[in-house]
């Protein structure tokens, strides 16, 4: 697990701080600038799960990532994980997670972002398409929102134009919502 921090200024009600997370360990802070050093990091874990990114929400933070079993990313899922304090966390597997995917099967979550209750989550989707006795294989990514701290994801649909390319680098939240990144030419 690489170290991901995120924080920031209080948010309304009080909650706020600092969480980064490593492999086995948490660290939290009020400001920034001292630390405090917790043990379990992000757990449960199981042993093919992968932590990939990290928003603090209204409600708490929440880390985003994938199950890869053996290390085969064709056979992996989305994983999501909840805290309200940075160092209790729950896991939510695929199945809870109730993304919606046409024509595809969600592989990892690669990003998260988060804006008061509402969070938008970048990830990969796996889709098959035959065409006579010719099967191909793609992976795209998507985005999915949901408007109350990821309880309910929706798909989030992003128009693409101009040069852009279908592929999303991260997303970000702003002062008025929620920017996300692609390549383009």
């Amino acid at each position: 697990l690489p170290l991901l921090v995120v924080g920031g200024p209080p948010l309304p009600g009080g909650r706020g701080g600092w969480l980064a997370v490593g492999t086995g360990a948490a660290w939290t802070s009020p400001d920034g600038t001292t630390w405090t050093l917790a043990p379990g990091g992000i757990t449960p874990l199981q042993a093919s799960d992968r932590v990939l990114a990290l928003a603090r929400t209204a409600s708490g933070f929440l880390a985003v990532g994938a199950n890869v079993p053996g290390s085969s990313q064709a056979s992996g899922s989305p994983v999501a994980w909840t805290s309200a304090n940075g160092l209790n966390w729950q896991r939510l597997p695929a199945g809870s997670l109730h993304l919606a995917a046409p024509g595809g099967r969600v592989l990892q979550l690669t990003g998260v972002a988060a804006r008061g209750s509402r969070v938008i989550v970048e990830g990969q989707v796996v889709s098959t398409h035959r065409s006579g006795r010719h099967r191909t294989t793609s992976v795209s990514d998507r985005l999915w929102l949901s408007v109350n701290g990821g309880s309910n994801w929706a798909p989030a649909y992003l128009p693409v134009g101009s040069g852009a390319a279908s592929l999303i680098d991260g997303v970000a939240a702003t002062g008025s919502g929620f920017v996300a990144i692609r390549p383009g030419s």
